[in-house]
């Protein structure tokens, strides 16, 4: 048996054993986990500082040293870091 034939089984409910099978599964799926609203709060402001942090971090580590170098070391295109919405070439003579 075929895991397609088992499903079909399982939906259709045919013995006992396929229809406790399918009990469980719907059980399964509709099980939530209730919401504390302190916890739920306090993950939620933990995820922003984590945020905040790394994408600081990664402001000041990455993006303002790219910003500091000769473009020349960049390569032949440069990306405008601090707009980001453009890719300016660089015309090496």
């Amino acid at each position: 048996m075929n895991i397609k034939e088992f499903s079909v089984k399982v939906r259709r409910r045919e013995t006992p054993f396929y229809d406790r099978i399918y009990r469980i599964a719907k059980y399964v799926r509709r099980f939530e986990i209730p919401t504390i609203s302190p916890l739920y709060k306090l993950l939620h402001y933990e995820r922003k500082v984590r945020l905040n942090l790394w994408h600081n971090s990664l402001r000041v580590f990455y993006t303002q040293r790219n910003i500091k170098l000769p473009k020349y070391i960049c390569g032949c295109l440069a990306i405008n870091w601090i707009e980001a919405r453009y890719i300016e070439p660089i015309h090496q003579f």
